[in-house]
Parts: structure tokens; sequence; C-alpha cells
């Protein structure tokens, strides 16, 4: 706790510096001159600038969620207690939703392409019944790995 408060602390005393440079203020006196002008270099570094402009493009992108601070597994375990089905896209829809409607413009295409993909797979899948066959254990598995399909990432 007390190293991620000090990183905080010293990212934004290094910002509030910049931006005091920006307007050709003096450097303030808690900054020995020789340091600064080292820190200086290091910030104009293309190393530097490229995970600042990466880190800033990241920020600006409208990913919006309503799941707070609450890990995934917990969402998991709370809609397995009501009763639910907890698979991935259930807990998509939990944590991008409002107001029974998806909350941003990457939602909205990547829920509807799962469905998309989703009958696809429905067509082309076996009827229950058929050769002795029950879908119903599978089915989580299939639902989770269309979704992974989807929206990308890891199963």
């Amino acid at each position: 706790m007390f190293s991620a408060v000090t990183a905080k602390l010293i990212r934004d005393a290094m910002n509030d510096q910049k931006d005091r440079e920006r307007c050709r203020k003096p450097i303030q006196g808690w900054i020995i001159p020789d340091q600064w002008t080292a820190m200086k270099a290091r910030f104009d570094a293309s190393r530097y600038k490229e995970r600042s402009e990466k880190a800033k493009a990241a920020r600006h992108k409208a990913s919006k969620w309503y799941g707070g601070s609450i890990p995934m597994t917990e969402h998991f375990r709370r809609l397995v207690s009501k009763g639910g089905d907890a698979n991935m896209v259930t807990v998509f829809l939990a944590t991008h939703r409002k107001d029974g409607k998806l909350i941003d413009e990457r939602a909205e295409p990547t829920y509807s392409d799962y469905l998309k993909l989703q009958e696809r797979a429905a067509a082309s899948a076996p009827t229950a019944g058929e050769a002795g066959t029950s879908l119903q254990p599978a089915q989580t598995s299939s639902t989770d790995e269309l979704w992974v399909t989807t929206a990308g990432g890891l199963l």
C-alpha cells in the first residue's frame, strides 16, 4: 500500500513539474536542477514517449463497464448464487449493461458478432437426442469458446 501511494505522489509531482516547464515556470525548490536535467532526458527518450502515447491511447478508449473493482471470479460466484448460468457471456452482459442497453460502442458489435457465431454453431451442431448425445454438459463450455472466439482472449 505504501509503495503504491508513494509512487502516485512521485508520479503526480513529476507531471506537475513537466506542466510547469511547459509554461516556462521555474523548477520547484525540492528538485535539484542537475537531477531534473537527467529526468528530462529520460522523459525525452523514445522508449518513454512510446509508452506514454500507448498509455494515453488506452486511457482515451471508450471501454466502459459497470463491474466496479469486483473481480470477475466474484461476478461468476454471484451469478451462480442467484441461480443464473455463469458463463463469460452472462458476466459480460451483467457488467456491460445499464438500463438494459449495452453501454459502449465496442460492446454492441462484439455481442452481435457472438450471437451470429452462436446461430451458425447451432445450425451446424447435432440436435439433442441424436445418436444418444446430450448437449447440456458441453453447452457452457461451447458458449465460453464461442465468446472467446468473438471477443478474443484466452479460455
